[in-house]
């Protein structure tokens, strides 16, 4: 979404990323089977709602396209070649990636290839180069003058010197609008951590919860509480000075960032319900415009953030036992809800969930 106008406009691209029957129904209905090439992204190519989803895809596809060898609608982004292979997918359809390779940190492999077919590999290079440059940056600038390094250290303040315990993304750009989505994941899996590298628990605040949304959209449905709430949120305003449409409305755009910023600083004195506290912080990131270079960096920034906060809270941000004792659990859970009767042992409470949803398919 971001770099839609590097975009080759022959392609289309969707992404299905949840085991939901809703969700898959709604991108096959939008595609020509005999156009489409599927690219089934799995590290480890055995994750259950992946392969459930490729799976259906490809009955699917068999279906539309009769008893035809469909292998060449399909390629593979794994660490696990032999089992893609087993799948049905020839090997020189499969784009390797390193098993060390985690999901939230990603993009810049060949995972990112939906992105390098969407805007060709020349813009692709161009917002691996961003990401270098912000790499550089990180590794060899002095800390005062360190972008990474004084964002993550401003999030150590507000986070365990003021009690707070969230921190807002707000992109004033459309082309920005899943960003927070992005770093949401990447913060709150990689630092959600309550036990140290050492095996000790912690006995402070961790990572935060990411909150967030489009600019506009965001004034209309949560500033609110950023301005009276009892406990601040800090934000991060990203701001785009040239936009790419319409130009004419970017002042606009851009005033109105900065008013709400100056709105959380100052705030007003009254003597009612009315009254606003002030002394709220806020960092403003300007990008001159959105580009593939501009986008690397403003990613890697946030990843080299979130890694700087890992180090002085002493985790192990590329690691997420929690989501993975979900999945161990998935299995018996599965089979429970296919038989009729109890196969596993579970707790009472999933056990009486377990039984409900018998009751009612």
């Amino acid at each position: 979404a971001a770099l839609k106008s590097y975009a080759d406009p022959r392609f289309h691209c969707y992404f299905i990323s949840n085991v939901d029957g809703s969700e898959i129904q709604d991108v096959l209905k939008k595609i020509d089977p005999e156009k489409t090439l599927f690219i089934i992204s799995s590290k480890s190519f055995t994750t259950l709602e992946t392969l459930s989803n490729a799976n259906a895809v490809r009955q699917w596809l068999q279906e539309k396209l009769g008893q035809k060898d469909i292998s060449s609608h399909f390629i593979a982004v794994t660490a696990a070649r032999e089992k893609a292979i087993q799948w049905g997918i020839p090997d020189a359809q499969i784009f390797s990636i390193w098993d060390f390779v985690g999901g939230r940190y990603s993009v810049w492999s060949a995972i990112g290839l939906p992105v390098a077919l969407m805007i060709g590999m020349n813009h692709f290079y161009e917002f691996l180069d961003g990401a270098h440059a912000m790499d550089h940056h990180f590794s060899q600038t002095e800390f005062s003058k360190n972008l990474p390094v004084l964002l993550g250290l401003l999030g150590i303040w507000y986070i365990n010197f003021f009690g707070c315990q969230q921190q807002a993304i707000i992109p004033y750009a459309h082309e920005l609008r899943y960003f927070r989505n992005v770093i949401q994941q990447a913060d709150m899996e990689s630092n959600g951590k309550s036990v140290t590298r050492a095996n000790q628990p912690v006995d402070y605040t961790t990572g935060p919860v990411i909150l967030g949304q489009q600019g506009g959209d965001s004034q209309h449905s949560f500033f609110q509480h950023l301005h009276q709430a009892p406990h601040f949120t800090p934000v991060d305003f990203i701001l785009i000075a040239k936009g790419t449409h319409f130009k004419a409305l970017q002042p606009l755009l851009i005033a109105s960032a900065l008013s709400q910023a100056e709105a959380l600083m100052k705030g007003r004195a009254e003597k009612n319900h009315q009254s606003i506290p002030g002394n709220r912080p806020s960092t403003v990131l300007f990008l001159e415009k959105i580009t593939p270079h501009a986008l690397g960096s403003l990613m890697a920034l946030y990843e080299h953030k979130i890694f700087v906060q890992s180090v002085i809270w002493d985790i192990n941000p590329f690691d997420q036992f929690g989501v993975e004792l979900g999945k161990q659990l998935l299995p018996g859970i599965l089979n429970d809800l296919k038989q009729s009767h109890k196969t596993h042992e579970q707790d009472a409470s999933t056990t009486g969930l377990i039984q409900y949803y018998r009751s009612i398919v």
